[in-house]
């Protein structure tokens, strides 16, 4: 912020060694999330690097139409391929009388997705999974909302802008109603 407000003010040599490696980072096109190592999500601030996708807008859209859409606190709440955490950790948050289980296939996405857990201290609120691990907790009871983030590939190879589209829907037993929301 000092360098913006006295941007007349020459830098001396150690603020530009500061500052070289990381517009070297931008110019590579390296997200700006991960080069400063964090993010701000539904009021959580959360640690972002490669081993999970950088939360959207979009996606605290979603968060905020799901906490509308409910008149009390779901018992229990899934995120399929949580990431960072963000979705669960803000369900967490907003919803603390619920339990709450995030699941990643990927050990390093499920290793930040606790690091962010326990920085915000809820380590104990919730279970991470690998995807392995959801079995024994499907089997146990219906779920009252499921929440996913899952990649759509068009034809080609190409993926959509940011790579992912949540999908998110009501379940009943066996049977859920998909909306692209």
């Amino acid at each position: 912020m000092d360098l913006y407000l006295q941007f007349d003010r020459l830098l001396t040599e150690p603020e530009l060694a500061a500052i070289r490696p990381l517009v070297k980072r931008r110019s590579q096109r390296e997200p700006l999330q991960h080069i400063l190592g964090e993010t701000d999500f539904f009021d959580l601030k959360l640690k972002t690097d490669r081993r999970g996708l950088i939360p959207r807008p979009e996606t605290e859209q979603l968060l905020e139409f799901v906490t509308n859409a409910f008149g009390s606190a779901p018992a229990r709440i899934l995120d399929l391929g949580t990431g960072t955490g963000a979705i669960a950790l803000a369900l967490a948050k907003f919803w603390p009388e619920s339990a709450v289980v995030a699941v990643d296939r990927s050990p390093d996405a499920l290793t930040l997705a606790r690091e962010n857990a326990a920085s915000l201290g809820y380590a104990d609120r919730g279970r991470l999974w690998s995807r392995t691990g959801l079995a024994p907790w499907r089997a146990s009871r219906p779920l009252t909302w499921l929440q996913s983030t899952v990649s759509h590939r068009r034809r080609g190879g190409r993926g959509r802008a940011g790579g992912t589209r949540p999908r998110s829907g009501h379940c009943s037993g066996r049977r859920a109603r998909w909306s692209g929301l």
